[in-house]
């Protein structure tokens, strides 16, 4: 009744004719607006219907001051109601009937694959119902092909692509071939990967570079890793080739001792960004230059010939050094022990006295041992009246300094091995570039060098200075015993 428009206006009429007139008209106003707060009323459920709100519902106020200390005492009335209660069961009723239906979402395997044994498919469905994560099901993988179930785990990997994704699966299959020195079947491995719909990573391609070089005394071992390498590198490749793919196949180049596949790799590392060459990118091409010195010499070469040989390959591993050098003091390239011994062993076989007195000045510059020898051909070493260098298997042309040694030459040969200077005033730390620290392959090589430059206090000075608790402290292994027991012997010092 009270929601009819012309009730109010009738009432008003009928009190009109007792009441005076100003007073009539303050209740004709009062009327006025009880109508229309009744009409806002009727609108805002008319609203909450067309929402499909409950009308008894309503915008909920703000807690007063004592709403909320009263909450903060007993609690809030409505988490306790049975309203809220109901709510709430109705709530888990609904995510229950979800969580039913994804259930019946889940893969049922019900298409059995033809390279399945049927008497072992129902025993592999029985395994992948519990393998549903592609997490679980690759530890699951990893672990059978530990206890030697190649065949059951390849038939349950072929179950599981049928509905989930499961490379990193595939990669333990295929790393565990590659492992056995199975290329064949690694590469078939890979090739149903694929047709399986199974997309390969980046760790994908890094494991098939990686067992390739350990194979690489296999004849297939380089075909493969060159043609998988080259379709990363293609333009419509998924996944380019970074670093860690450029170094494994330069190693796949380095054990098979082909250069001319290695420097093709080499010759397409970018100067910077991600895929720019780092300490192993070189440390990788130096060591391959010394073991392609060594392994493929010709049989039958004069000594001219071998120190032909050996002078191109020092000089190949100079020039790179020279590029390791300007990456390092640009701060494009850390320089670690391994890459500097690598580059002394290169130098320690060159034909020249000139390359093993290079070695000291090396470790200088790289790790900031200063040199306990004065320099070949400089006027300290004569003033300390060094013996000569005698190096008799070396041809007497190349006993002497080279034409990159005479005066009035652009370069001098070693001044590639040059400390690096700072640039900037009041530096110490050669402008903050981080020096390599020394290990026991460092002082064997820096005895070596000694031993060959004729320099017999100096090995016994080294071994000192590497070894002393306050500087390097470093503890000598059986190779450096050897080394030093060599030196003693070389200069008859029987006393020390």
């Amino acid at each position: 009744m009270l929601n009819c428009h012309a009730y109010p206006r009738r009432c008003l009429r009928w009190l009109q004719r007792d009441v005076p007139v100003a007073y009539s008209s303050s209740l004709r106003r009062s009327v006025a607006a009880s109508s229309t707060l009744f009409t806002v009323q009727r609108q805002q459920r008319l609203f909450n219907v067309s929402l499909g709100r409950d009308s008894s519902q309503s915008v909920r106020a703000s807690p007063t001051p004592f709403q909320d200390e009263a909450i903060k005492k007993r609690g809030d009335p409505w988490k306790t109601s049975a309203q809220a209660l109901e709510r709430r069961k109705v709530a888990g009723q609904f995510l229950k009937r979800r969580s039913t239906i994804q259930d019946q979402e889940k893969p049922t395997f019900e298409r059995r694959d033809p390279n399945i044994d049927p008497d072992t498919y129902a025993l592999r469905l029985r395994e992948l119902k519990y393998l549903q994560d592609p997490v679980r099901l690759a530890d699951f993988v990893r672990d059978k092909l530990k206890r030697g179930q190649q065949k059951e785990t390849l038939d349950l990997v072929r179950l599981a692509s049928k509905e989930m994704e499961c490379t990193v699966a595939w990669n333990h299959l295929i790393d565990d071939r590659l492992a056995k020195e199975q290329i064949s079947i690694a590469m078939k491995l890979y090739n149903e990967m694929k047709k399986r719909a199974q997309i390969p990573d980046s760790y994908t391609y890094l494991i098939l570079l990686r067992g390739m070089a350990i194979n690489a005394h296999q004849s297939n071992a380089l075909m493969h890793a060159m043609a998988i390498y080259h379709s990363m590198s293609a333009p419509n490749s998924r996944i380019p080739p970074s670093i860690m793919h450029t170094n494994a196949m330069l190693k796949v180049c380095a054990r098979a001792n082909n250069m001319d596949a290695l420097w093709g790799v080499a010759s397409k590392i970018p100067e910077r960004g991600p895929g720019a060459a780092n300490n192993l990118t070189f440390t990788t091409i130096i060591n391959a230059i010394r073991q392609n010195l060594l392994v493929e010499t010709p049989v039958g070469l004069g000594d001219r010939e071998i120190a032909a040989r050996k002078e191109e390959a020092v000089v190949q591993g100079r020039r790179i050094w020279e590029d390791v050098i300007g990456k390092w003091r640009a701060g494009d390239l850390f320089i670690d022990g391994q890459l500097v011994n690598t580059m002394g062993r290169l130098l320690l076989v060159g034909s020249r006295p000139r390359d093993w007195d290079d070695i000291l000045s090396l470790v200088e510059q790289t790790m900031n041992i200063p040199r306990l020898v004065p320099r070949l051909g400089s006027e300290a070493r004569t003033a300390a009246k060094l013996p000569t260098i005698r190096a008799p298997d070396v041809p007497p042309e190349y006993r002497g300094p080279d034409e990159h040694d005479m005066p009035g030459a652009a370069t001098r040969r070693g001044d590639e091995f040059l400390p690096v200077v700072s640039k900037t005033v009041g530096n110490n730390n050669s402008n903050g570039l981080v020096f390599a620290r020394p290990s026991n392959g460092t002082l064997s090589l820096v005895i070596e060098a000694c031993l060959k430059t004729a320099a017999r206090q100096a090995p016994t000075n080294y071994w000192t200075l590497l070894t002393d608790p306050h500087t390097y402290a470093l503890q000598p292994d059986l190779e450096n015993v050897h080394m030093l027991l060599r030196a003693h012997r070389a200069a008859r010092a029987s006393a020390a």
